[in-house]
């Protein structure tokens, strides 16, 4: 039991696992994205730091036990497989991390633990 009496349920380890590698890369494209803006690099390492943008929000989301963020994350981390994937192709090499990335957020939020974490009611 917590101070306000609610009960706390623990995260399981592939939602926890999910969470943090869709913070980080959240965080590390907003980073690019933003000295890209200062630097005028490339409009596809701009629009990164938007969908850093978006996957820092929907990190605090997970935390929060939404449902919905299961979804959101699994769709923000296909989209930057996607941007992995036209990055390599423009001869940017930081793509295939982005790709791999991606792939740590979109299976562990897969799993049937994690399905069953976010469609338990919160206490």
């Amino acid at each position: 039991m917590n101070p306000r009496g609610a009960t706390l349920v623990a995260m399981p380890t592939t939602v926890l696992i999910s969470t943090i590698a869709l913070g980080l890369t959240g965080l590390g494209l907003l980073i690019l994205g933003l000295t890209t803006l200062i630097f005028g690099e490339s409009l596809l390492l701009a629009a990164g730091g938007i969908l850093g943008t978006a996957e820092c929000i929907t990190a605090g989301r997970l935390v929060e036990r939404r449902p919905s963020a299961r979804i959101v994350a699994i769709t923000l981390a296909l989209a930057q497989a996607v941007g992995g994937i036209i990055a390599i192709a423009n001869g940017y090499p930081l793509g295939l991390s982005l790709i791999g990335l991606a792939g740590i957020v979109i299976i562990p939020l897969s799993t049937q633990s994690a399905e069953e974490f976010f469609e338990a009611t919160p206490p």
